[in-house]
């Protein structure tokens, strides 16, 4: 004869009458019998017996750890009676969830993050800064009262370490307080924001000697004018292409061998920021 309980941890603030398990009795021959459970003397307090669960029954909260809990169950239809002690664990609840991140600063349908460093360039038009808005209510920039839309060739704006940045043609100005406020040129960091390959030629011929071009990688940076001095490196395990300053080229001598598509990932990595591109010759 065994006694059984579905479950042996609760919170412990869990209100009075929580279910913590529902009982459940067998005989030797595994048959489910029809019981009344009790608790026996010593076992009441914390915890109750409701029908065939056993439940909270303090109020408020009490402390974690372990209690031991005795039951008894006696057939109700049939000759049965069986003990069994459970060790309850209550556990402190868990923590409440994070809050979920804010949703990405959105330009002209474009999305930037707030650490990502990119930027976003854009003629005259409406701006929102939807997670910026004291509100919550999308609008447009306003630059010292005037529409971004007053300010003609490109704009563009930054997040840099949280902070988010635009430049006019001349001036810079930083969002503080619900408002774009002027201000002097910030420190960014230059960060990689886009990654592409130039290809001479979609195919190769498979005499090419080691060293051949295959493709370019041409780098566009988070501010005008800075340089990509990071790394660029090629996921490649045929040995089939290899680096050579900016350029993707053959590792080896080609021969008939080498007929086929072949396909590497070319990443590059700069201040801690990474792209990555896919190239097929």
């Amino acid at each position: 004869m065994s006694l059984s309980i579905s479950n042996l941890m609760v919170s412990n603030n869990a209100p009075p009458g929580s279910v913590v398990g529902v009982l459940s009795a067998q005989n030797e021959s595994g048959q489910l019998i029809s019981c009344n459970f009790s608790l026996t003397k010593g076992s009441s307090g914390s915890f109750a017996i409701n029908g065939n669960k056993l439940v909270t029954a303090w109020n408020g909260s009490t402390v974690p750890g372990y209690y031991s809990v005795r039951i008894s169950a006696v057939g109700t239809n049939t000759r049965f009676s069986t003990r069994a002690t459970f060790a309850i664990q209550v556990v402190p609840p868990p923590p409440p969830p994070s809050a979920p991140p804010p949703p990405p600063l959105s330009v002209d349908g474009s999305q930037i993050s707030p650490l990502s460093g990119s930027p976003i360039r854009t003629k005259d038009g409406s701006w929102s800064f939807g997670p910026l808005d004291p509100d919550g209510v999308n609008a447009p920039i306003l630059l010292n009262g005037a529409s971004a839309e007053n300010f003609h060739g490109h704009v563009i704006a930054v997040a840099n370490g949280g902070q988010l940045y635009v430049r006019g043609l001349t001036v810079w100005w930083v969002w503080q307080g619900g408002q774009f406020i002027q201000t002097s040129q910030p420190t960014l960091t230059a960060l990689p924001v886009a990654l592409t390959l130039t290809l001479p030629s979609p195919t190769m011929t498979d005499n090419a000697p080691v060293g051949t071009v295959l493709a370019t990688a041409n780098v566009t940076m988070s501010q005008d004018g800075s340089q990509f001095t990071g790394t660029l490196t090629v996921s490649d395990t045929t040995g089939f292409f290899a680096i050579s300053g900016m350029n993707i080229v053959t590792a080896r001598a080609l021969t008939s061998a080498d007929d086929g598509m072949h396909k590497a990932t070319i990443t590059v990595q700069q201040s801690g920021q990474f792209l990555s591109a896919r190239l097929s010759i």
